[in-house]
Parts: C-alpha cells; structure tokens; sequence
C-alpha cells in the first residue's frame, strides 16, 4: 500500500512502499537529496486525508483520490469554502475533528487558540502563498438579478435606437408610395400645363394688339387662363375672348376673337379670327 512521509529538512512529501519499510529503515528526500530516518507515525496515507477540516473556516472537505494526490505533492491541501491553503498533519486533524463534534458553535475561538499550539502543528507545511481573504462568490439570485438589469439596459438601448430608424423608414415609405408618387407626377404637369397656357394667352393678346389700330385703348378681361384656356391636342390651344377697344371714331366697342396657338412653334399663333 502506497505511503507518503514529509521530509524533515524541506517539508516535501516522499512516497514509499508501506510493506517494505520498518522503524529502521532510511529514506532519501526526492527534493533535496537528503536521507532522513522513517518514522511510520508520521506518514500518512490518501484514505486518511479523504476528508480534511481547514482550521481556517472548520470547513470539513472531502476529496478525491486524484486531489490528495496532488495536493500531496504540492505539500498543502486547499479549503473549497474559504479557498486557504493549509497543512494536513493528522495529529491536528484529528483535534479539529474533536472541536468540531465537541461545540460546533466555538468552534472557530477554539481553532483561534489551538492553531498556535507548536505540540499540534509541528507538521503542517507552511503555505508558500500569503494568506488572501477573498469575496464570497455571489449568489445565483445575485447573479439572475445582474443578468436581468442588464438585459433591461440592453432593451432600452436597442429601444431608443431602433425608434429613429423606424420613424424615418415609415416616413420613406409614406411620401414614397406610389399613390404620393402620382400625386406629385400630377401636380407637376397641372402646374406646367398652367404655365403653358399663361404663355398661350399672352402670346393672343400680342397678335390682337398687332392686329388693331388702336393698339393703346385695348383692354383685355382678367380671365382664368385655366378655365378659358383648351389644350385641344397635345400643344396646341385654343381660346375664345373679347377685347375692349375705341374704334377709328372714338367710341368704345368689343370685338371677340378666337385662336389657336401651337407650342411647337414657340407658342405661335397659327390661327386668328374676329367674331
């Protein structure tokens, strides 16, 4: 059966073979080299530190085999509570063990007081890292309430960011449509068709002036160009008025017209007659 006795010198534990050895026999260190008497009292073996009290916390931990091993090796075990390093010298466990069955309520002055007792730890191997008090990890409805506010943050960011882009997609989409597309195809060309017939109009009123004698008493009605004003082809309009004028005796009279004016030929009239 597989044994493990610490070295005097280094504090290194040094594995032998527990049926080949007796109080006589001597070992050599696998650290430092040096033979040391074995002393069967003091070695230990992995059943025997399946379960080991940590005098920092009276946290009772059990292990594995493959974890005694390297803890072992390692020359100090470490508390799963507390996560202390700490010796395993079974003389001191054994008395933790006691303390703890004994008043679990003091148990931790008691470790206080037993703990600098040099009788009980004279094999407790010195832990090579200083000796850090760490935060209690957090518990898991801690954490679910971290995870669900930063889901809630996430979900207002992502709010705030998607309403602008949204909005103005919708928006896009609105004066975008074909009907508002039409509307303003529309618009465009009654607006032209407007500005056409204005041109058309004025281009009569200068053939009529042209026309007549008395050129400078001719009055034209203010009419809606729109209304009057026929596109009766594409390009071509026609219209029919009345202009108040003095005739060669001085008296007022009004003659009509009608005419017809063609775009094509930079709004020409191509057609005029009186009425």
């Amino acid at each position: 059966m597989k044994k493990y006795v610490l070295c005097p010198f280094c504090n290194v534990f040094n594995e032998f073979n527990d049926s080949k050895m007796n109080d006589d026999s001597k070992l050599q260190c696998v650290k430092c080299n040096k033979q040391f008497k074995f002393d069967k009292s003091k070695s230990i073996s992995i059943d025997e530190c399946r379960k080991l009290i940590c005098p920092y916390c009276g946290h009772e931990n059990e292990y594995d085999k493959r974890d005694i091993e390297y803890m072992i090796l390692k020359g100090h075990a470490t508390c799963y509570e507390c996560t202390h390093d700490f010796g395993f010298d079974l003389k001191t466990q054994s008395n933790l063990k006691n303390i703890k069955k004994a008043n679990k309520s003091m148990q931790e002055k008691k470790f206080k007081t037993i703990l600098p007792d040099h009788s009980l730890t004279d094999n407790i191997v010195e832990t090579k890292r200083p000796v850090q008090f760490q935060e209690k990890p957090s518990s898991i409805k801690e954490t679910l309430a971290d995870l669900a506010y930063f889901t809630f943050v996430i979900s207002i960011l992502l709010v705030m960011i998607s309403l602008p882009i949204l909005g103005g997609y919708l928006i896009y989409r609105h004066f975008n449509s074909p009907e508002h597309v039409q509307e303003r195809i529309e618009a465009q060309r009654k607006e032209e068709l407007h500005n056409e017939k204005k041109a058309a109009w004025e281009a009569v009123k200068s053939q009529v002036r042209i026309s007549m004698f008395t050129d400078p008493t001719a009055h034209f009605p203010h009419i809606d160009v729109d209304e009057y004003v026929d596109e009766t082809k594409p390009g071509v309009f026609e219209e029919s008025a009345y202009v108040d004028c003095q005739n060669a005796f001085g008296a007022k009279t009004r003659k009509r017209f009608h005419a017809t004016v063609s775009r094509e030929a930079g709004y020409k009239v191509t057609d005029f007659s009186w009425w």
